[in-house]
C-alpha cells in the first residue's frame, strides 16, 4: 500500500522554515514504546513486517513533504547557546595578533608585528572647537571665565584653554619620587574590537552569565539590586569591565608607550631592540597627529590583525600625591602660592564658591576629587557622557597630544538614536547610554548627519566639557592628564535630567541632587536675609544673580517643588507621615530599592525593614504589608516649600518666615555677628 502523500494546499507553502525541538520529559519512554505498538499494529493490518520499528522514518513519514520543515534540523539545539558560539558568529574573522606581550623571561617585553597601512588610512575632517586665551585677571575666576565663554562653547560642545604664560603650576608628577616609585594598574584595551561587534559580544556574554546565575540565586537577588528578574548592576557590571593589565610606574610605562609606538610606525622588517639606545633612525617613521588618528580609525573600521594597548584611566590621584599642589599632602610649596589656592588647581575647582558640588557634605563621591589618566598610543575611550550630566575640565601635565571628538548636546538624543539603529541590543540596555556607548565610526555619524567636532590638547592646557556632550578620546602616545568635574548654577537643568534619566534606567546616582539643589537655596536664604536685615552682605552679590524670579536656582527650585507637589498627592495621602531625622542621610547616602531614585526630599519606609526605603513612585514595591505600616517620610511639608520659593523670588515675609523658623536667625543675631566681625577699613 502507498503512504499517504500529505500536502498543504498549493500557493500556501511558507517560504520560512523553522526547527523542531525535542522535547525531554520523564514520560519520553513511555511515549515511544506507546508509539512503537501502535506503529506494529498499523504495520500487520496492511501487510508490512517490521521486526524493528525505526523511529526516524516514523517520523520522516508522519511530516513527508511538508515544506515549511527542515528535517535535518529536527533535533538540533538552538545555537549561540554559549560564549564560544557568540564569539564565533560576531568574530572578525581569525585576525593574527599583532601585539605580542611578555614572555618567561619579562612579563612586560614587547614586539609588536603589526604595523601602520597608510594606503588604507581613514582621514576624517572635522571642524575644530574654539580656543580661548583668557588674560591674566580674566584666569583669575575659574568659574566667571566658563560662564563668560558658556555661550560661545555651547555650539561645539568642548574648548580648548590656553592659560597665561605667567601661570607655572610645579609639575609634581615628574618629581623622581613619584615618578620611579608610585604604581598603578593599567587596563588591556583590544583596539581590533572597539567597533560595535565588541558591544554585541558583551551584552551576549552577560546575558550567559546571567542566565546562569538566575538558576542558583534565590531571594538573595534582592540585596544585589535584582528585582523579577531584571539584573541591573550585575549585568552593567559585567558588560563594563575591562582586562586587568600589569603594573607599571610612570618611567616603565613610558618606556613601554614609546617602545609599542616606534615598533608600530617602523618599517615591517625592523626588530626593535627596547633596551636599545638609539634605533636607526631612517627605519622608523615619526607619524603626525593626523597619521595616527587616521590608522586609528582604519583598526576600528578594517581590522586586519589584533592591536592591544595599555592604558590606566580613573587612577585615583592620591596615589601620585595630585599632579598639582594642594594642602597639607606632604608636598614641597610651589614658589607661588596662588597655585594653591587657584580654582585651576583641580583639588580646589569641584569645592569652588558657585560649585554645586561643595553642597554634598557627605564627601564620599569620587566625583568630587581628581582622577588621573595615563596613556599610550590608541589608547581611547568610547563615547560617553559625564555622569549626572556634570561639567569636566581636563589638564594634561605631560607627554603627547590628546585628540577629543565630541556631539554637543544638543544632538545627544539623536546620536542615541543612531546607536540604537546599529547596535539593536542596546535598546534592550538604555543605562549603557548613561556611561558607554561603543566606538561607532566618524564615517557613520556624518552619515546620519551628527556634528562631530575636534580638540587637540597639547601639554599645560585645558579641556572643557559642557554638560551633556558626548566625547571620546585618543591619545597619540605617552601622556598624563587629571580631569574633575564641577557643577556652576547652570548646570540645574542637566543634573534633574540626569536623575530622571537614571531613575527610569534604574541606575545607581553618584551624588544626591536634591542635596545640592536645596543646600545651595538654604545658603541662598541665609545671604539674601542677611542683605535685608544688614544692607551690606559682601556675598549677596553672588546669589543675586541666580535668586530672583527668573533666577537659575529659583527655577530649578520651582520645578523640583512642583513634581514633588504631585507625587505627594497623588501617592502618599492615605500613609502616616514623620518628619526627617537630621541624620537621615547625613552619613549615608538614602535611595530607592527599586530605581535607586535619590530619596534627600522624600521617602516612604516600613516598619518591617527600617534600612530600606523607595520612592514615591514605588511604595507598593517596599514590601507585602498592610499600608498602615508604611509611613512617609519628608524634609520640608508643601507650605515649608512654598515659603522657600517666596523667599528665594525676594519676597520679605518669606524671608523674614524661613531665616527664623529654619535657620534660627534674626536681626538681633545679625547685628551681634557684625559686631563680632568688624569690616576693616584699611
Amino acid at each position: 500500500m502507498e503512504e499517504e502523500d500529505i500536502r498543504i494546499p498549493p500557493g500556501f507553502a511558507s517560504l520560512t522554515s523553522f526547527s523542531l525541538k525535542k522535547v525531554k520529559n520523564a514520560n519520553d519512554s513511555r511515549l515511544r514504546e506507546e508509539e512503537e505498538e501502535e506503529a506494529e499494529k498499523t504495520s500487520s493490518q496492511i501487510g508490512s513486517v517490521r521486526s524493528v520499528f525505526n523511529a526516524e522514518l516514523y517520523k520522516r513519514s508522519a511530516t513527508k513533504n511538508r515544506s515549511w520543515i527542515v528535517y535535518d534540523r529536527v533535533e538540533e539545539e538552538p545555537k549561540y547557546d554559549s560564549e564560544n558560539d557568540f564569539e564565533c558568529l560576531y568574530s572578525r574573522g581569525c585576525l593574527p595578533d599583532g601585539v605580542i606581550r611578555g614572555c618567561p623571561s619579562c612579563a612586560n617585553c614587547l614586539k609588536v608585528v603589526a604595523r601602520w597601512q597608510p594606503e588604507q588610512s581613514c582621514v576624517h575632517l572635522l571642524e575644530e572647537a574654539p580656543v580661548f586665551c583668557p588674560t591674566e585677571e580674566e584666569f583669575k575666576d575659574t568659574l566667571n571665565y566658563v560662564e563668560s565663554i558658556r555661550s560661545l562653547v555651547e555650539n561645539y560642545g568642548i574648548c580648548r584653554i590656553v592659560p597665561p604664560k605667567s601661570w607655572e603650576p610645579p609639575n609634581l608628577i615628574e618629581e623622581k619620587k613619584t615618578w620611579d616609585t608610585s604604581k598603578f594598574f593599567t587596563h588591556i584595551q583590544h583596539i581590533d574590537e572597539l567597533g560595535d561587534m565588541f558591544l554585541k559580544k558583551s551584552l551576549h556574554r552577560a546575558h550567559l552569565k546571567m542566565r546562569h546565575k538566575r538558576k542558583r540565586s534565590s531571594v538573595k537577588n534582592l540585596v544585589s539590586g535584582s528585582w523579577k528578574g531584571h539584573y541591573v548592576v550585575d549585568c552593567q557590571s559585567e558588560i563594563l569591565q575591562s582586562e586587568s593589565g600589569p603594573e607599571f610606574t610612570l618611567q616603565g610605562f613610558k618606556d613601554y608607550a614609546d617602545n609599542f609606538k616606534k615598533q608600530y610606525f617602523s618599517e615591517r622588517d625592523v626588530d626593535i631592540d627596547r633596551n636599545a639606545s638609539s634605533p636607526p633612525l631612517s627605519k622608523i617613521f615619526r607619524p603626525s597627529i593626523r597619521n595616527i588618528e587616521g590608522e586609528y580609525w582604519r583598526i576600528i573600521e578594517k581590522p586586519n590583525e589584533k592591536v592591544e594597548v595599555l592604558h590606566a584611566a580613573n587612577v585615583d590621584a592620591e596615589i601620585f600625591r595630585s599632579g598639582s599642589p594642594a594642602k597639607h599632602n606632604g608636598q614641597k610649596m610651589p614658589k607661588n602660592p596662588v597655585d594653591i589656592q587657584s580654582g585651576w588647581n583641580l583639588n580646589n575647582t569641584s569645592m569652588l564658591q558657585g560649585s554645586l558640588l561643595r553642597y554634598d557634605a557627605c564627601d564620599t563621591s569620587s566625583m568630587l576629587h581628581p582622577q588621573l589618566s595615563i596613556g599610550m598610543c590608541f589608547s581611547s575611550t568610547f563615547w560617553k557622557i559625564e555622569k549626572h550630566h556634570l561639567y569636566s575640565l581636563c589638564y594634561m601635565h605631560l607627554g603627547a597630544p590628546r585628540i577629543w571628538y565630541v556631539i554637543p548636546q544638543q544632538y545627544c538624543f539623536k546620536f542615541e538614536e543612531i546607536v540604537k539603529k546599529h547596535i539593536p541590543e542596546s535598546s534592550k540596555h538604555p543605562w549603557l547610554l548613561l556611561d558607554v556607548a561603543t566606538q561607532i565610526s566618524l564615517s557613520t555619524l556624518i552619515s546620519e548627519g551628527i556634528p562631530v567636532y575636534r580638540c587637540l590638547q597639547h601639554p599645560k592646557e585645558f579641556v572643557l566639557v559642557l554638560p551633556g556632550s558626548y566625547y571620546s578620546q585618543l591619545d597619540s602616545g605617552f601622556n598624563c592628564s587629571e580631569a574633575v568635574n564641577f557643577a556652576p548654577f547652570d548646570w540645574l537643568p542637566h543634573g534633574q535630567l540626569a536623575v530622571e534619566r537614571y531613575s527610569e534606567f534604574h541606575r545607581k546616582t553618584s551624588i544626591s541632587y536634591d542635596k545640592l539643589l536645596f543646600g545651595a537655596a538654604g545658603e541662598a536664604i541665609k545671604s539674601l536675609a542677611k542683605h535685608l536685615f544688614v544692607k551690606d552682605c559682601s556675598d549677596n552679590f553672588q546669589w543675586s544673580s541666580v535668586c530672583g524670579k527668573d533666577g537659575t536656582l529659583t527655577k530649578a527650585i520651582k520645578a523640583r517643588v512642583k513634581s514633588e507637589g504631585m507625587r505627594q498627592k497623588y501617592l502618599c495621602i492615605t500613609l502616616q507621615t514623620q518628619v526627617m531625622g537630621e541624620d537621615f542621610d547625613t552619613s549615608t547616602k538614602r535611595e530607592c530599592i527599586t530605581c535607586y531614585y535619590d530619596l534627600h526630599l522624600s521617602a516612604v519606609g516600613c516598619s518591617c525593614s527600617p534600612n530600606k526605603y523607595t520612592c514615591l513612585r514605588h511604595v507598593k514595591l517596599l514590601c507585602s504589608c498592610e499600608w498602615s505600616s508604611k509611613c512617609f517620610f519628608y524634609r520640608y511639608d508643601m507650605s515649608e516649600l512654598d515659603i522657600m520659593v517666596e523667599a528665594l523670588e525676594g519676597k520679605e515675609s518669606a524671608l523674614n518666615k524661613w531665616a527664623k523658623e529654619k535657620l534660627g536667625l534674626t536681626l538681633h543675631s545679625y547685628v551681634s555677628e557684625d559686631q563680632r566681625n568688624p569690616v576693616s577699613t584699611d
